[in-house]
């Protein structure tokens, strides 16, 4: 296992992800680490602008734009991408939540992604067994895990799908194996799973969205 701090993760996947050729799989629970958020259209979120952070996602679109420019490379090398995103009732109960927000705003700039809202009471009732870490899958090489290590830094845990490089070392590949299995199981089941009811800012996208 490697441990990445800070920015240095970031960059690694950054790097990475543009040489991807088999797949791109995002998992997320409900925690959105929203103290760490920063950008404009959050902070009229929290403060109850839900109309007018609706509209700064749609004017700024920067992160947009490099999605997009990631999305053609995929499309190009024939990646298979999804992102499962967890919710849970008590945060899609509050229209102003932190959740309802991510949801909104991954709407808004990942228009075209292949994006599955899982239901987090209908996994219980299905018997699945849903981690409480954000975790990515690239290829079949590696599973890096996200989390918060210390007050205000993002700590990302990487398992190699491959023996240990030199004796002694730890194995990675029953912990990538986990992570892989969980990621088939759920998309294996999605109408199952699938959260369908409403979510704050999907009117917004509605009656906001550029035509």
């Amino acid at each position: 296992m490697q441990t990445f701090k800070g920015k240095t993760g970031f960059a690694f996947l950054e790097e990475r992800e543009t040489r991807l050729k088999q797949r791109w799989f995002h998992y997320s629970p409900p925690e959105t680490f929203s103290h760490m958020f920063r950008s404009p259209d959050w902070l009229l979120w929290k403060d109850g602008d839900l109309t007018g952070s609706v509209k700064a996602m749609y004017e700024h679109t920067q992160d947009g734009e490099r999605e997009n420019d990631r999305s053609k490379v995929w499309a190009r090398n024939g990646v298979a991408v999804h992102r499962l995103q967890v919710v849970d009732a008590a945060s899609l109960a509050d229209p102003g939540s932190a959740l309802n927000y991510l949801l909104t705003y991954l709407a808004v700039t990942h228009p075209d992604e292949d994006r599955i809202i899982i239901d987090g009471d209908a996994c219980t009732a299905n018997g699945v067994d849903l981690p409480d870490v954000d975790f990515l899958i690239h290829d079949e090489d590696l599973v890096m895990t996200k989390y918060e290590g210390e007050p205000r830094v993002m700590y990302r845990d990487l398992f190699w799908n491959a023996p240990p490089a030199e004796p002694g070392e730890d194995d990675d590949r029953p912990t990538y194996r986990r992570y892989a299995e969980l990621a088939e199981q759920l998309l294996a089941q999605p109408q199952a799973l699938t959260y369908t009811g409403p979510w704050s800012g999907l009117s917004l996208i509605q009656q906001l969205r550029p035509h």
